[in-house]
């Protein structure tokens, strides 16, 4: 805000100096002495100080440069490290899915293994069934057994003699030995599959407890390979859950620095733009100090040739003043507040010479200004630091100059006498309070007024 704060006064006091370029080039050389030499040296001060600022500028643009190319560099490389992470957790999921597979087909195996057992103990309590059915039939059959043999060896052979006598034929005789064989063939039949029954029954339940142990075994393997599995993958799992916090972070970076890129890239483009406008005015305060010198050595060049000339006639001209002498300009007060010589300006803050005798007083504002001599009006308009004022041509060489009127009340051209009122004291143009500003100049030079005019008592 301080650089926009300062280019906004220079090119005022640019503008204006211009403008008072462009006021004097008509004016006669006794006229433009305005364009002093010590405003040449300002003009050259100000097209430095223009120099100065694009210079600053410059460097600033090579700095922006340097720090875009930079975060451009590290961009580039947090985008470097968004890839790797990216494709680390990419094979962290496909190894996490294959782990997955492998859980998914042990938990398979395992629910498999779990209906196998299921399977085997049904097969078990049925069989335990079937063995105790077997044992039931065998054990009565048995009971049967014993009880026939317990018959037979109680009545002896009585009893399938009877059977056998009893017959009613020989057909019948031997249908009834037959049938007591049988009988005995049976019984021993019978338990003998009935024991094989058993067996065999015992024989497959044993079978179903060894398969039903070797199920649950490898039940228990799958279980812990599960477990190591899910182990696994829950490291895998942390593991990815690391790189999406890191990603997140350095995509937190990577749009923090395009933000800083996008600032610096906009101060970028002010500053091109500024430095392009410091650039210009260097060329334009460099044509205005051009011009300057130039006008300078031709007021210069034309001093010359016109002093010759010019002293005879400001020898006459003051001599015919000195005969009545000059009008105090403002009746009544005579407080000298700023002498003619060099002085820090008070307002610009730089040495400069101050080239009249400020007079003041209390009440001055808005009194009336006298002209100090007869003559022409040659300037009455605001005039560059002076505010509003008036120039007396006098004939000879010889003007005068009232400075920060309030009010203007002569025009160009205009014949005044000494002692007509020509304007009001104010304080406009570079002032710091009502006063009037009286100038002398003899043959285009600024003289101290005093040396001619003498201060009222």
């Amino acid at each position: 805000m301080k650089k926009t704060h300062a280019f906004g006064k220079a090119w005022i006091k640019r503008a204006v100096f211009a403008a008072v370029l462009l006021f004097m080039l008509p004016m006669k050389p006794e006229e433009y002495q305005a364009i002093t030499e010590d405003e040449v040296k300002q003009a050259e001060r100000e097209l430095e100080n223009a120099k100065q600022q694009a210079q600053q500028l410059d460097n600033k643009l090579n700095e922006l440069n340097g720090n875009i190319s930079d975060t451009e560099s590290y961009i580039s490389q947090v985008d470097g490290w968004i890839s790797d992470v990216t494709l680390q957790i990419y094979n962290l999921n496909q190894e996490i899915d294959a782990k997955q597979a492998e859980i998914d087909a042990k938990q398979a195996q395992i629910n498999e293994t779990l209906a196998n057992i299921d399977t085997v103990k049904a097969d078990i309590a049925r069989t335990e069934v079937d063995l105790a059915d077997a044992q039931a039939t065998e054990e009565y059959q048995y009971s049967s057994m014993k009880l026939r043999i317990q018959y037979m060896y109680e009545n002896g052979d009585e009893s399938f003699l009877d059977i056998l006598f009893s017959s009613d034929s020989m057909v019948d005789f031997l249908n009834n030995a037959e049938y007591i064989s049988e009988i005995s063939k049976y019984d021993r039949q019978k338990l003998i599959e009935y024991g094989e029954t058993k067996d065999r029954v015992s024989t497959l339940l044993a079978n179903l407890g060894v398969q039903k142990e070797d199920l649950e075994a490898q039940e228990a393997q799958y279980e812990t390979e599960l477990t190591e599995l899910e182990n696994q993958k829950s490291v895998l799992d942390s593991k990815k859950s690391e790189q999406e916090v890191l990603q997140a972070s350095y995509t937190d970076l990577y749009n923090a620095k395009n933000n800083e890129l996008s600032n610096l890239e906009l101060q970028q483009s002010d500053t091109e733009y500024r430095k392009q406008l410091a650039l210009k005015e260097v060329e334009e305060q460099e044509q205005r100090v051009e011009e300057a010198r130039k006008q300078y050595a031709a007021w210069l060049e034309e001093q010359a040739r016109l002093n010759q000339d010019a002293d005879a006639a400001v020898a006459a001209k003051l001599a015919e003043i000195n005969v009545t002498g000059f009008t105090w300009p403002v009746p009544g007060y005579n407080k000298i507040t700023s002498q003619f010589g060099m002085r820090m300006h008070p307002i610009l803050g730089y040495e400069k010479l101050h080239d009249g005798t400020d007079i003041s007083g209390a009440g001055i504002n808005g009194t009336p200004i006298l002209a100090a001599y007869s003559g022409t009006v040659i300037l009455a308009q605001s005039y560059w630091g002076y505010g509003n004022c008036v120039k007396i041509d006098h004939g000879g060489g010889v003007v005068t100059l009232y400075a920060h009127a309030s009010a203007i009340l002569v025009s160009v051209g205009q014949q005044v006498n000494a002692g007509d009122t020509i304007a009001l004291v104010g304080s406009t143009g570079n002032s710091t309070g009502p006063h009037l500003h009286f100038s002398l100049i003899i043959k285009g030079e600024f003289v101290n007024p005093l040396d001619y005019v003498v201060v009222p008592r």
